[in-house]
């Protein structure tokens, strides 16, 4: 399965039927039909920098790849309507990007919330998704795990209110809050292994949020928490690797257990030292035990 390929990286748009430009990187202008496409969903208020290694790497190893922005993200255009920000959405956004690109074999891969919208398209769009990758995902609402507290559900809210009374000056208390040392030490300490990222990824990482509107944020994280998935996942019928880092702080390791025992045919690789971004933080060890995932239940 393994063929060399030049690197690229095609810059490209597609409309869909509500009217939404959906930005994504390929290496393809056309999907060849009889080889799988591998699509990258990251996390809430993330982007696709953080699917850079992986994205090289299976480039390299013949793989034709796909990396988007979700509606309401950066490159790709926003909507009227805050409430059209949907998992369900951006599930069919994907579904759309596939009928696009001509792909009719998808290997998904996700990272947190990138999960639950890749467990959404599999479950409304089933046919093409030949196997998944699925890295420190949650199908738990996540103001009740999250750092192994519940205490995110009585905070969000409140934030929530003072951005909804206060709109401007909350706007620049976010756009600023993430050139804030604190934020960045915090951010580091909590989200990832700071030995293995360096500060300079950190930075980009919170500059890249600050990017988006506040309302993103709150919207998704609602999705996230509403997200009724659990019924799903004893019908998921393809491969499936679940990955999870044994220091993640975000979302905890046990979770990613009960993933498995869910989905009857998936397997688990919890690294050691990994956080809640192993794929960054380990890229090579997770980038081969995926690639011989792939090897063994694939054609």
């Amino acid at each position: 399965m393994s063929i060399k390929k030049k690197q690229s990286r095609l810059h490209q748009f597609f409309e869909t039927k509500d009217g939404i430009k959906i930005f994504f990187i390929s290496n393809f202008k056309k999907a060849d039909p009889d080889k799988p496409v591998i699509i990258f969903n990251y996390g809430l208020v993330c982007n696709t920098t953080q699917w850079d290694k992986q994205y090289d790497f299976f480039q390299k190893e013949g793989f034709q790849v796909v990396l988007h922005d979700y509606r309401f993200h950066h490159r790709s255009s926003s909507g009227k309507n805050l409430h059209d920000l949907t998992i369900r959405k951006i599930a069919s956004d994907i579904n759309a990007l596939i009928k696009h690109i001509g792909a009719c074999k998808v290997i998904l891969f996700g990272n947190s919330m990138g999960v639950n919208v890749c467990l959404e398209y599999m479950k409304r769009y089933s046919k093409k998704t030949i196997a998944a990758v699925f890295i420190s995902g949650s199908i738990k609402p996540p103001q009740e795990v999250m750092f192994d507290t519940n205490l995110i559900t009585y905070v969000a809210p409140f934030i929530e209110f003072v951005q909804q009374k206060l709109p401007r000056l909350f706007n620049t208390v976010w756009r600023t809050l993430f050139f804030n040392p604190l934020m960045i030490k915090s951010t580091r300490e909590k989200g990832f292994n700071k030995d293995l990222v360096p500060e300079e990824v950190i930075v980009h990482y919170l500059k890249k949020i600050g990017e988006l509107a506040p309302g993103v944020f709150f919207q998704l994280f609602k999705e996230m928490n509403d997200h009724k998935i659990d019924s799903y996942l004893s019908k998921v019928n393809v491969p499936v690797l679940i990955i999870g880092g044994n220091k993640d702080k975000i979302i905890p390791p046990y979770l990613q257990r009960i993933l498995h025992r869910k989905i009857k045919k998936s397997e688990i690789y919890i690294l050691k030292e990994g956080s809640h971004m192993p794929h960054m933080e380990f890229p090579d060890k997770i980038n081969k035990r995926i690639l011989s995932f792939i090897d063994r239940n694939i054609d």
